[in-house]
């Protein structure tokens, strides 16, 4: 098989292939050809060191397919990583301002306490109990505030 029928051959093999490619492809083995020719390589010895034009059409379209996987695979993975940022940011910001009302509403509970207790000039033991509840409350949710910001400062905002 001469240069050119083997050329026709591979080109007709790798249609498969955008047409980019498939010029590099017969590029490169026009080249390849001639060298090994100018080497003083028979036609037949060439041909059985580098198969027939469907073998190296199928292996190359295979390993540009085998690209094409990898390309929707990356794609996939990093779509998931922006759910999974956006999700895990969204939870972040949620549970920060569900913090934020705990913090607040036990600071205003005590404040509440004390008014009614300077305005009615009496105290029962439920005030003292509801002020030590909501300053716990408040202490608690100003150290998970803390630590959740500590988390989010380390990350630099990057949750993965």
């Amino acid at each position: 098989m001469d240069k050119q029928k083997f050329l026709k051959e591979l080109n007709k093999a790798a249609s498969g292939l955008p047409k980019e490619e498939r010029e590099e492809l017969l590029q490169y083995y026009d080249e390849y050809l001639t060298s090994a020719l100018l080497e003083g390589k028979s036609e037949e010895e060439i041909r059985q060191e580098i198969g027939s034009p469907t073998q190296i059409a199928g292996a190359f379209i295979e390993a540009s397919s085998e690209e094409e996987i990898e390309k929707k695979a990356y794609k996939r993975v990093a779509r998931i990583g922006w759910l999974k940022r956006t999700g895990i940011s969204t939870w972040f910001a949620f549970l920060a301002c569900l913090l934020f009302l705990f913090l607040f509403g036990g600071i205003a509970s005590i404040v509440f306490l004390g008014i009614d207790v300077i305005l009615f000039q009496q105290i029962h033991v439920f005030q003292i109990f509801m002020a030590l509840f909501c300053a716990g409350i408040s202490y608690l949710a100003f150290l998970v505030l803390k630590i959740l910001y500590k988390f989010y400062l380390t990350r630099k905002g990057r949750f993965s």
